[in-house]
């Protein structure tokens, strides 16, 4: 036992400082609540989605083309252009062995003079007839069968008339004339041979014009183009080129039988 009262001083501090240590490694020694970590985060590139690329063959012409043909029908003189060929309007394409088409002319022209003769005859019988019932000389039927005769006549002069018109308009379609100025791009007949009115000759097109591509593309396909789409061209004229193209048109129909759609590029 201490019962110096210095000693005991010494001992309260002593166990004083125990008591605090004691206290202190105490409150270290509990575990502080740590902070949840943070998130994984994956950066991603923003981008438009990629589209699915389709490729159809199609024919390609020019957008302009003229397909001519004789209005009236017969044996092919001969033509006056080749594949490759510069026109212009009004240049002779091709023409036609003229010899019906003249002798139908002749008779239109013969057919004319006799009605014009017969409308003067009849004309001129009118006015003696019309004098002398003035003058009380012929009954009134008389006079109505005369007027009635000219005026028969006179609508066969008419129909004549046409008639000669016809037959000259139809001998000069006997020559065939390019409709635009272009490039012949194709000829379908030959010398020697009998067209129909109608029948193609030559096929003509424009030159300067855009080039049309038609193609046949699926029911599945179709449904997402539009006019005015984008769409790239390969020839096999140009290898190795493409050329860039708008959709014109898209077919609403795949037509008879057919499990396809037009579309024109």
């Amino acid at each position: 036992p201490i019962s110096h009262p210095a000693a005991h001083l010494v001992a309260c501090f002593f166990l004083g400082v125990l008591i605090a240590l004691f206290l202190l490694l105490s409150g270290c020694s509990a575990e502080e609540p740590t902070a949840p970590p943070p998130p994984l985060v994956r950066t991603v590139a923003v981008a438009p989605g990629a589209t699915t690329a389709a490729s159809f063959s199609g024919v390609t012409r020019a957008a302009v083309e003229s397909r001519v043909a004789f209005q009236v029908g017969g044996i092919v003189a001969d033509v006056a252009v080749e594949i490759g060929d510069r026109v212009r309007r009004g240049s002779l394409v091709a023409w036609l062995d003229p010899a019906d088409l003249t002798l139908q002319a002749q008779q239109a022209r013969s057919g004319l003079q006799q009605a014009e003769s017969q409308a003067r005859l009849a004309e001129a019988g009118y006015d003696r007839v019309r004098q002398l019932y003035e003058q009380g000389v012929v009954p009134v039927s008389q006079y109505d069968a005369a007027r009635t005769r000219l005026e028969t006549v006179q609508a066969g002069a008419t129909v004549a008339r046409d008639q000669v018109a016809l037959a000259e308009r139809r001998l000069g379609y006997a020559r065939l004339m390019a409709p635009v100025n272009g490039a012949i791009a194709e000829v379908l007949v030959e010398a020697g041979e009998l067209v129909a009115p109608g029948q193609p000759v030559a096929l003509v097109t424009t030159q300067g014009s855009p080039m049309e591509v038609t193609v046949r593309v699926p029911e599945n396909a179709v449904t997402g183009l539009r006019a005015g789409d984008a769409a790239t061209v390969a020839l096999t004229a140009f290898p190795g080129v493409l050329f860039d193209g708008r959709v014109a048109e898209v077919g609403v129909s795949a037509g008879r039988g057919a499990t396809t759609f037009p579309v024109v590029v």
